[in-house]
């Protein structure tokens, strides 16, 4: 998904990110043992990378959400302030 953000078009990055979160929903009490995705700094903006990296944030911010990705946010935000509850009463998770 990563590699289709940088380097690819749109519509395979959004193909691969609905894939991903589909998955994500199905199998949520997974999600947490797996890593954060990369992260890439200092990327020069006049570059290919740093403009196709631009057009897709942009196109991604005002795009409508899937059902899934709704599903998904709700999910993580519960998984949050169960943490935060559990951490306020200080219980082992």
């Amino acid at each position: 998904m990563q590699y289709n953000f940088i380097y690819g078009s749109y519509k395979d990055y959004r193909e691969a990110k609905n894939i991903y979160v589909k998955e994500a929903v199905e199998n949520f009490h997974l999600l947490k043992y797996v890593n954060n995705p990369i992260t890439i700094n200092n990327v020069n903006i006049f570059s290919k990378m740093g403009r196709n990296m631009i057009k897709n944030t942009l196109l991604d911010k005002f795009r409508i959400e899937t059902k899934d990705e709704k599903m998904l946010k709700k999910l993580a935000k519960e998984e949050m302030s169960k943490k935060e509850l559990h951490k306020t009463l200080g219980v082992l998770s």
